[in-house]
């Protein structure tokens, strides 16, 4: 079914748009405060604010994944469950999609130096990157590093979170004949690995949404972003704000309820999920934003003390 409907092409594009799509909302953000040096960004105040923009609601949405566990018998406490559990939190939680709040703890640290390399050497900077991303699947390949541990790397998003930085410049710069290329290497691989079940040397994990999987994605994310991003619908920017909280109920709602749904009709279950992640998501942003904004004010006012 999914390549009935062609998902390799789309759904599974998803993490990787969210990727190029961080990359550029940071960008602007990095503008907005106006850094103009890499050490900026890495100032206490920085770092500790989008720490505790991560944290907060991921520890609510991995609690409700503990307390469920525990009212269903399934969780006890001796010293190995403990440890167990300490090791899921460092991965992200339990529910699918976990690997991604370890990636944007690694976000905060890599990104000032993919933003400043991207401002110096504009389209060079993301060959760059892209270099980078492709040694670190050599290194992996050729140490065998093992699943789980590459899933929760940033390392293998650096290309995209590259070129969503490289289109928020003003002046950027695509040419056609390069759109044309890097779409058509994309849309090759994905049927290869998706269709002929091809493997690739090298090349061993998330095939479909690796780096070279994803040049399929760039061009039009980077159309997108610069023919869509002067317009404005209200309902798409809630969604926008709201979509690391709509992320984390996801990762919740599919490890606690998926089961019982997936019996269902396949239409019912797929309004009753979105309506499930969305709606509670923005309900859950509406709530946490206010508690996460007094937590980063009694914290900056404790180092304010602490520094006088």
């Amino acid at each position: 079914m999914r390549l009935k409907y062609l998902f390799p092409f789309w759904i599974d594009m998803a993490v990787p748009v969210f990727m190029i799509i961080s990359g550029y909302v940071y960008a602007l953000s990095y503008k907005k405060m106006e850094l103009t040096r890499w050490g900026e960004a890495y100032l206490l105040k920085n770092v500790i604010s989008k720490m505790i923009r991560y944290t907060i609601p991921f520890v609510i949405a991995y609690a409700v994944e503990i307390l469920w566990l525990v009212f269903n018998d399934r969780l006890s406490f001796p010293l190995d469950g403990t440890l167990n559990l300490g090791q899921a939190f460092l991965a992200g939680g339990l529910g699918p999609g976990s690997y991604y709040y370890p990636l944007m703890m690694q976000f905060i640290f890599v990104y000032p130096l993919i933003y400043f390399v991207i401002r110096k050497y504009q389209v060079k900077g993301v060959v760059i990157w892209g270099c980078i991303n492709a040694l670190f699947e050599l290194l992996k390949w050729a140490y065998l590093m093992s699943a789980e541990t590459y899933r929760l790397l940033l390392f293998r998003y650096l290309l995209l979170i590259a070129v969503g930085c490289y289109v928020a410049n003003d002046n950027f710069i695509v040419t056609k004949r390069a759109s044309i290329t890097v779409t058509i290497i994309g849309v090759f691989f994905i049927y290869c690995c998706s269709y002929l079940q091809y493997t690739f040397p090298i090349i061993t994990y998330w095939t479909c949404t690796s780096f070279i999987a994803c040049f399929y994605i760039i061009p039009l994310s980077m159309f997108s972003i610069e023919k869509l991003k002067n317009i404005r619908f209200k309902l798409i920017e809630i969604i926008g704000k709201a979509s690391y909280h709509i992320f984390l109920v996801q990762m919740v709602w599919y490890y606690l309820a998926y089961e019982r749904i997936d019996c269902w009709n396949i239409y019912w279950a797929l309004v009753i999920n979105l309506v499930m992640c969305v709606g509670v998501g923005i309900i859950f942003y509406w709530i946490e934003t206010p508690i996460n904004e007094l937590i980063n004010k009694k914290i900056f006012y404790l180092i304010k003390l602490a520094q006088e």
